[in-house]
């Protein structure tokens, strides 16, 4: 993909290890001997025609022997959780099965951010400038919808890394921040990742434009694609584990966002004796 050819909405990414491929092959409608205008071969008179097809209708019978409907399930809410920035989550995430490496790790990239900051500055040492020399070489721009997918290495705490362009620090305001967090979405749903670690972007010392960006990732993360349920999204099989995020943040803005998530704490009574 050229430079010049960088899309800006629906991104998928591109990868560095993938292969040419050749012209796709154009749909034929020439008229062939035999064949009609459309392709489907022309129907003799006098041959008798196939037998229709049967169309099965699948029924789900109850305990008392009564039909009841196919329903689909929607898939389980996606899972969010705000964690601080420590050195240990260079090995991994960690769960109930201890630390891990995530699926997917995205870091937003900004134009004119050199070098990296934050999460993407720490990866970028543990992989010994790699990342760098992808910005530098201008594999990875930073330009607003600029995405670069990488393949696992050594010492990274995610089995793919993503670095995902967000365009040019002046331009980054409120507007900019939740179009960035809805895209980063996108991109995580297009690699059907089963979980996550999100880095906040390299500007989020300013506290109240990285309210603005986690507000709106928390009310796009928890919206089917397109605003209704997909085909995608509705399953008749037995229910898929939720999405998982971690979203890395620095540790006086953890507090800040997850009361956010799950909003101020409740006051509880006291019964009297």
């Amino acid at each position: 993909m050229n430079d010049h050819e960088r899309p800006t909405d629906d991104v998928e990414p591109r990868s560095t290890d993938e292969a040419e491929r050749g012209p796709a092959v154009a749909g034929r409608d020439e008229n062939r001997d035999g064949q009609s205008e459309s392709g489907m071969a022309a129907e003799d008179p006098g041959s008798s025609s196939k037998p229709p097809v049967a169309k099965l209708d699948v029924v789900v019978l109850s305990a008392d022997g009564v039909s009841v409907p196919l329903e689909a399930s929607p898939e389980p809410e996606p899972q969010v959780d705000v964690i601080p920035f420590e050195r240990a989550l260079l090995d991994g995430v960690c769960d109930f099965a201890g630390r891990r490496l995530a699926d997917v790790g995205i870091v937003p990239v900004f134009a004119d951010e050199r070098p990296l900051q934050g999460l993407g500055g720490h990866l970028d040492w543990r992989c010994s400038g790699y990342l760098s020399e992808l910005i530098r070489t201008g594999m990875c721009s930073g330009d607003v919808g600029d995405a670069l997918l990488l393949p696992g290495r050594r010492g990274l705490p995610t089995k793919r890394l993503v670095l995902f362009g967000s365009g040019p620090r002046a331009r980054y305001d409120d507007r900019a921040a939740e179009a960035l967090a809805v895209r980063l979405i996108d991109v995580a749903r297009g690699l059907r990742a089963r979980d996550v670690l999100l880095a906040l972007p390299a500007q989020s010392r300013d506290r109240a434009r990285t309210e603005v960006f986690f507000s709106a990732f928390l009310a796009a993360v928890c919206t089917p694609i397109g605003g209704q349920m997909s085909a995608g999204s509705l399953s008749t099989g037995p229910r898929r584990s939720p999405m998982q995020w971690w979203i890395v943040a620095e540790p006086d803005m953890v507090a800040r966002l997850r009361r956010i998530k799950d909003g101020p704490p409740r006051a509880t009574s006291m019964s009297k004796h």
